[in-house]
């Protein structure tokens, strides 16, 4: 069996809040995917896929992100729903 990796809801709650924490620290900071990729040195069509839910970051690529948005890695990990 394979798994439809268009389909996200196989993805735990936690790890959807940290995709979805990278998109909305970015928004907040004014940022354009294409200026976090530049400054994350990933592609932007890698960034878009990652807040789209469709491709998993390593834990580098969230280095790079943190970097790249100025912020603690800490930070994805924080539930701002609680």
């Amino acid at each position: 069996m394979s798994i439809d990796k268009t389909n996200t809801t196989h993805y735990p709650r936690e790890v959807r809040l940290v995709l979805d924490r990278i998109r909305q620290i970015r928004m907040e900071k004014g940022m354009s995917l294409i200026a976090l990729a530049a400054e994350a040195e990933i592609s932007k069509a890698f960034l878009f896929d990652i807040e789209s839910q469709k491709k998993m970051p390593s834990l580098m690529t969230l280095h790079k992100l943190s970097k790249g948005l100025g912020v603690p890695m800490r930070v994805f990990f924080e539930d701002k729903e609680s």
